[in-house]
Parts: structure tokens; sequence; C-alpha cells
């Protein structure tokens, strides 16, 4: 029978998609750097376009834009929301609101003509327009990965239902969903949120074959049959990315599911397991940090104001 399993195109961990966000917007912000540049000499009395022009108008902090911006992108960098295009949009306009908010404070809170009105309000207007681009390519490509990848939950019990239910919650899906096994007579036909339980494990392999399957979940809590550890295993061998439920639902939802788990596991992942998405928490603090020491500097500038 001829294998109609197809090898994802783009099959990147968590901390690699986040990495490739954000190097895209750091290009679409640089991006937007370099025409925003050209416009403002484009309007400059003196100096067109050239090295003079970029040695002497913009002030050094003005090439640090495109960092700042990506600091207010930080809460776009959850991966699971960013394959969404319209949480996308959300984030990146609630990152020009603070942009423009943060430009207001400091350009009132300093002395007039001394800040690049033209070339900040022309970078504001480009990064918008190049990192939506960027994110559409990004959205559409995710969700060609996500088409790519047909996956079989093993365990039709807790465990199992559990993560169908987080997985028929996201949208857009993380993969395409095809059903479940289970070694429980009782549980064979049954549904699960409108996923089927396709049969046991000898009937793995046919339905791997019949329905195109490209990834196992194992979700069972208690023992493993013995037929079904050895089908796992040559699964394995064959190519089929193997992976728990627990790193599935952590992945999903950035918890681990405690009351589905032992007590061995729970202690082996705090002994081994290395916290994820340790720059998105740094960049994350560091918007926190910005915004509070800008909310700072305002009031301390308005309260002489107010006391007059």
């Amino acid at each position: 029978m001829q294998d109609k399993r197809a090898a994802p195109r783009w099959r990147l961990k968590q901390s690699e998609q986040r990495a490739l966000l954000i190097l895209g917007d750091l290009i679409a912000g640089y991006l937007a750097l370099l025409v925003a540049l050209y416009f403002w000499a484009a309007g400059d009395a003196w100096l067109q376009f050239s090295l003079e022009f970029l040695k002497t108008r913009p002030d050094t902090w003005f090439y640090f834009l495109p960092i700042l911006w990506i600091i207010l992108l930080v809460d776009t960098y959850d991966v699971n929301k960013a394959g969404n295009m319209q949480l996308t949009m959300r984030g990146v306009g609630v990152a020009t609101i603070a942009a423009i908010f943060l430009y207001l404070i400091v350009y009132f809170a300093m002395p007039p003509l001394t800040l690049p009105r033209r070339g900040v309000a022309f970078f504001i207007i480009f990064v918008v327009i190049f990192t939506l681009i960027w994110r559409y390519v990004y959205v559409r490509s995710f969700q060609a990965a996500s088409r790519s990848r047909r996956a079989l939950i093993i365990g039709a019990g807790k465990a199992g239902s559990t993560l169908v239910n987080v997985i028929a919650d996201k949208n857009p899906p993380p993969f395409n969903l095809i059903g479940l096994i289970d070694d429980d007579p009782e549980k064979l036909g049954s549904t699960i949120r409108d996923y089927e339980v396709l049969g046991d494990h000898t009937q793995l392999f046919d339905i791997i074959d019949q329905r195109g399957i490209t990834d196992l979940i194992l979700a069972i809590s208690g023992p493993i049959n013995h037929g079904m550890f050895q089908n796992l295993l040559m699964a394995q061998e064959q190519g089929l990315d193997i992976s728990t439920m627990q790193e599935v639902y952590e992945s999903l939802l950035g918890r681990v599911p405690i009351n589905l788990l032992d007590s061995e596991w729970v202690i082996r992942s705090f002994v081994s397991h290395t916290p994820n998405g340790g720059f998105y928490r740094l960049f994350k603090r560091l918007m926190d940090l910005a915004i509070s020491l800008v909310g700072l500097v305002f009031l301390v500038g308005l309260f002489p104001i107010i006391a007059v």
C-alpha cells in the first residue's frame, strides 16, 4: 500500500518559531528605518539621501528604533497566538499606539526642534506596514504547516479527552487532529468533540497508512499495553514524530497538567526541564520597565505643573 504520509514542510520548535518571528520583525524594522530615512532626506532642503545625511541628521538613538519596536511587540511573540492574524493585528495595533504615546511624551518633554518628527512618523508608518506584511506571510506559512501535520492521539481516557478539548478550542488549530485510538473495547467508535476513537493498537498501522498520520501523541495515564508499546516503537522507527500529552499540552497552554501526571513524571520534569521562552519573558520585563520609567518621568514633569 502506498504511504500517504507527507513530511511536514515546517517543523520548528516553539523557541525556534519565536526566534523566527523576532528576526522577521527586526528585518521589517530596519527596512522601515531605511525607507523612513530616504523619505526624510527627500524633504531636506540641504542634504539629499546620502552618507553625509546619515551622519549628520539622525541622532544615534534613531537607529535603535527597530529594537524598541521589537520590545513593544513582546505580547505578539506567543507562538500559539502568532498564527492568528486577527490577534496579530490587534497586537501590532497596541504596539503602534504605545509607540505614538511614548514618542509624544518624549517629544513634549524635550526642547523644541530637537526631535525628528518627520523621520519618526515615517518610521512608525512603514514599520507597521512591513511588520503586517511579514506577519501575514508567517500566518499563511503557519497554517500550511498546521495542515501538513496529521496527528493521532493514543489513548481516549481522561488525558486524551483533556487534550482533545484543548486542541478543539484553539483557533487556528495547531495541527490537523484525525482522531484517537484506545485498547478499551467500550470506547471504540465513540467520539470526543466530534473526533472518533478509530480503533485499537492492532489497527494502528492501518490507520496511519489510510489517514496519512504524521504525528502520534501519547496520552495514556496508566500502564501501556505491550502490543501498543511495540507498535509505538515501530512507528517511531518508521519516522513518525511521537510526543507526549504533557509536552503538547504545555506547548499549547504554557502550563503543565499537574492533575493528569504521575509523581515520577513531575519530579523528573522539575529536575531536567529547561524553562522555555526566556527571551520572551526578558523582552516582556524590559517592556514593563520601559513603560514604568517613561510614566514616572512623565509624572515627575507633570507634578510641578499641577502644583502651580
